[in-house]
This record gives C-alpha cells, structure tokens and sequence, in this order.
C-alpha cells in the first residue's frame, strides 16, 4: 500500500541530487561559455586596439616621412643647418644697422639670383633668400649681395658656412670694418670681392692657406700694408686704393696667372726678372731699377708708369721715390701679342729697339710719354691707324721731325733737357779809362743809350696728357671677380 509521506520522503533525496547535479553541470556549462565570450571579447578589444595603434602607427610613420622628406629637400645637413643659418642671420643683421638692405641689386640680380626669392631671415630654407646661391644639395655656394646698400661690418660668423665658394660685396659704400681673419681658413672660397667699399685694413695672412682661392677684388676700398703670397690666384686686382693705400715690394714668383692690378698705391723696390702674366698694371708706385728683361707671349698688356710726370729739369719725382731707369731691353720684343704698351714718366733712356718693335705686331696702344729716350723712331709707328690706335711719345729727346705726327701727343716737342743749358751771353769788353783826362760820356744821336737785351732761356713746355682708352681686357670671367 502506498504511503504518501514515505514515498515523498524517499523520493525527496532521490531527485535532490538529480537537481543538484543538473544546476551543477549548467553552472559549469555556463562559466565555461562566458569565460569563453569573455576572451572572445578580450581578443576582439586586443584586436580592435592592436589594429588602432598599428594604423596610427602607420599614418604617423607616413606624416614624418613626408615632413622629413621634405625638410630633406631644401636641408644641407641636419648638422650645419643651424650653423649656416645662424651666419647668415647675424651677416644681415651685421650689415644691415641703417635697415637699408635692398635684399639684391640690379647688378647681383643678372643672373636670376632674385627672381622667385624670398627675404632674408624669413621661415623658408635660407637657399630661397634673395642673393644665396646653393648647389644642386642645397648647400650654399656662393653670397651676392653687391649694390645693396650694405652697412656696418662683415662679422667672423660668416665663416661657419664652410662651403662657400664665391663672397661678393661690391659696391656698397658704407660697409665698414676689416676683413675676418678666418675667412682665409675656408677651404672651399674661391673668389673674393669687395670693391669701392670702406673696407680697410690689411689683408688677412691665412689667404695664403686658402688653395682654391682664384680671385681677389678689391678695388678703391681701403686696404694697407702688405700683400700676403697668394699662389693659387689666377686675378688680382687691389688698384686705387684709398688712405693709407698697399706696400712694401712684389713677390719674385707666383703671380697670377692672368691678372695682377696693383696701380695708385705704395708699392717699392724691383721688378723681377720676369713676366708671364697677361695683365700687368702696376700704373703710378715707385718702382726702382730697369724693366724685365724676359717675356712671353702670353703678355698682353704692360702698364708701368711712373707716379708723378716729369720736373723742369727733365728728371722724374715719384710720390713714392723712384722710378723705372735703363733702356728697353730686347726681350720685349719676343712678347708677340702684346697690345698695349705704357711707361710713362720713368727714367728710360736709349732709342726705341728696330728689333724690339718689328716682334710686336699686336700692339695698338704705346704710351712713353715723359722719358728720356733718344735716336730715331723705328719706321712702322704707330703699328694701325687712328682711331684704331693710340701713341704718345712727347716729352722725350727725339728728334721732332722724325717723330709721326700720330704720335706727338697734344703738345710735341722735346723735354727741355733734351736742349742742353742756353749759354749766357759774353759781356762787351770796357774800354780803358785816362786817370788825368776825364773821358766824355757818349751819347746816342737818338737820345740816351740803351741796354743791350739779354737773352732768354729756351720756356719749358707743358707736358701733354692725352686722354687714353681704359684697357678692358676679356681675360677674367664675369664669375671670377
């Protein structure tokens, strides 16, 4: 028979555990899912985060790139860039006290090196500032800045741009100062050029430490004292100075080798022996001692006057004391292109070699003006006819109707030296006087008697200065300075 409470009793710890063992396994099953939806969704977020930092990662990397790209494009050196900046900021701010800078002259401006510039000191890479010129690396190679109304001082800094090739400054009448010392330390400085500025002192000695230095310009500036040995230079040109102005003497060797301009300044002592150069203008020193005696063909143009034009008395004074002396010598003669000729005001004596002018068969300008060259003129001068040539060779001893009249200058005639002294005049003799009977005055049926009139010296002449053509020579590149 059935017992309900028995049966339930029973039954009771029957289905417990059935129960019990269900919610276990479900529990179990449920952990076990969730633990699994949880790592799910922790790999999804690790995923999702992953993927987030390598996209960032990857536009970063492409932003810098293309930013690097291109500050690498107009950068020299992630070294010197601010060196080279840094100079070129103090040089404008060095020179530019007045705020005056024109930024590029009309003469600095010929070649494109303004068009499509900026300013300097602007945010753009310094190889777009007006006047900078830069290689195809973007390192800076040369600085243009003449005709830009330029003042104060050039300052040492400049020469941390270790690349620069070429430094013109030219025609800027208030820059002041002296050149920097170190300037001469630069490696790469090919040409330098400061003319009609107030540049002054000396030249900077460690110039002859700079190997690829060709070009020194530097006319009408201020510069004194001596010239240190350049032997790289192929032009240099330091004539006019004003002030104090260049001496001491020339170097017996290594000079340039195509010009050498050193006219209206103090430069003394001898000439050497020799002269190759093409261009040689050493107008107006005080030069002692006699011409080269050897030359070359290269020779093309020879300008050594003296400083001053001759005394009443035929002798030279030079500004500086001395002047050339002795005759021509014949080597001259072996300097075949030759084209213009001038030793005026010197001490030369002689004739005029047939020998020596037969070999010059280029020349078209001579100008010997004020020496004390005697003889007959070689048949053939002038070498051309007017206008083509110039000639000038008054003021010496030869004879007048032997010298052509293209070459008479604009006062012919000899040097009064050249006359020898007027003899003075012999007295008439007196005659005896009687002590006892006095002697009767005479008297001229016309009135009193009258003095005899002395005779006068032979007036010396003015010497002539023809105006001459300047020499412009085409040896020196636009570029070289």
């Amino acid at each position: 028979m059935y017992d309900g409470n028995t049966n339930d009793a029973r039954r009771r710890p029957l289905t417990r555990p059935i129960v019990d063992t269900i919610d276990d396994d479900d529990d179990d099953e449920s952990q076990g899912k969730c633990f699994k939806c949880k790592n799910a969704s922790q790999k999804s977020f690790m995923c999702l985060l992953i993927a987030i930092l390598l996209c960032t990662s990857v536009t970063f990397a492409a932003l810098w790139r293309l930013e690097v790209g291109k500050v690498a494009q107009t950068m020299d050196n992630r070294d010197e860039v601010p060196d080279v900046r840094r100079a070129l900021i103090d040089l404008y701010f060095s020179t530019n006290s007045n705020r005056t800078w024109s930024g590029c002259g009309e003469t600095a401006c010929n070649e494109a090196r303004c068009e499509g510039k900026v300013r300097w000191v602007s945010q753009e890479h310094y190889c777009t500032w007006k006047c900078v010129s830069c290689d195809a690396n973007q390192v800076v190679t040369g600085l243009f800045l003449a005709h830009n109304r330029m003042s104060g001082t050039i300052p040492a800094s400049l020469t941390w741009i270790s690349t620069l090739r070429q430094l013109d400054v030219s025609e800027n009448a208030h820059l002041a100062g002296t050149l920097p010392a170190s300037l001469g330390g630069n490696a790469a400085l090919q040409a330098l050029a400061f003319n009609n500025t107030q540049i002054s002192g000396t030249l900077p000695a460690a110039l002859s430490r700079a190997e690829n230095l060709r070009s020194v310009a530097a006319v009408g500036a201020r510069l004194s004292g001596f010239i240190p040995p350049m032997a790289s230079l192929h032009s240099l040109m330091l004539q006019g100075q004003r002030g104090p102005r260049l001496s001491g003497t020339l170097p017996a060797t290594n000079w340039p080798l195509e010009a050498f301009y050193l006219g209206h300044n103090r430069l003394s002592g001898t000439l050497p022996s020799s002269i190759s150069t093409p261009i040689v203008d050493l107008d107006a020193n005080a030069f002692t001692g006699g011409l080269p005696s050897t030359y070359t063909d290269a020779v093309r143009v020879l300008k050594i006057s003296c400083g001053s034009p001759p005394s009443a008395t035929g002798g030279q004074v030079s500004g500086g004391g001395g002047c050339l002396s002795g005759t021509l010598p014949t080597g001259l003669g072996t300097a075949s292109n030759l084209e213009w000729l001038e030793l005026e005001n010197n001490r030369l004596s002689g004739s005029l070699p047939a020998a020596v002018f037969s070999g010059l068969r280029s020349l078209t300008t001579l100008y010997l003006r004020g020496n004390d060259l005697s003889g007959a003129v070689p048949d053939g001068l002038p070498t051309c006819a007017a206008p083509s040539c110039a000639c000038d060779l008054s003021g010496n001893c030869f004879d007048s109707d032997k010298v052509p009249a293209a070459c008479e200058g604009s006062t012919p005639g000899q040097q009064p030296s050249c006359e020898g002294p007027t003899p003075a005049p012999t007295p008439a003799p007196t005659p005896p006087v009687d002590p006892v009977t006095p002697t009767p005055t005479p008297t001229h049926p016309d009135g009193p008697s009258k003095p005899t009139p002395m005779p006068t010296p032979h007036p010396s002449k003015p010497t002539p200065n023809p105006s001459k053509p300047t020499p412009t020579p085409n040896s020196i590149p636009a570029d070289d300075y």
